[in-house]
């Protein structure tokens, strides 16, 4: 979510929102539900502007996961949250506030994920990836390996974000 609220297009409408910035949420839906895209249904809306600003969607994936798409420039505020539930677990994340695990239908949580604690840091760029994102990019093309994050996953991406926009209900 960003609050973009009478904002312009991005770049004076040479490129869309999804593709520019929700592209991280449509990536991290991708990395959570694992496998490939077997369908979408989505609605994606221009309110009360001229461009595409908010984008929903149901994927369906062959790990037999189904990932929820909630991609909104028109809220109150930004933020970057994740869910990720499985039977009697759930967790509810967001990487610069941290994350919550429930289980057993108890109303405290039972782990509390405090990402400067888990980067022994309290330095944004490593507390929120930055470091070791780029520290693996750099050991992979020392090794002569494929990063996690490569041209061809990046293409399953992009195809899930023309899915978004061809799919819609």
């Amino acid at each position: 979510y960003k609050n973009s609220v009478g904002g312009a297009p991005y770049y004076r409408g040479a490129m869309d929102m999804l593709t520019c910035d929700g592209i991280h949420a449509v990536d991290t839906l991708r990395y959570l539900c694992g496998g490939e895209v077997e369908s979408v249904a989505s609605d994606s809306r221009r309110l009360d502007a001229g461009h595409w600003n908010i984008h929903l969607a149901m994927v369906r994936f062959s790990s037999g996961a189904t990932g929820l798409l909630l991609n909104n420039f028109m809220a109150g505020r930004r933020m970057f949250s994740v869910e990720v539930h499985s039977p009697g677990i759930s967790f509810f994340g967001d990487p610069e506030e941290g994350g919550q695990l429930y289980a057993d239908n108890k109303t405290e949580p039972i782990d509390e994920l405090d990402p400067f604690a888990l980067s022994k840091s309290e330095e944004d760029y490593r507390a929120f990836g930055t470091y070791d994102i780029n520290r693996h990019f750099v050991d992979c093309m020392l090794k002569g390996k494929d990063p996690e994050t490569n041209f061809d996953d990046a293409i399953k991406t992009m195809e899930l974000v023309d899915a978004v926009y061809g799919s819609q209900i």
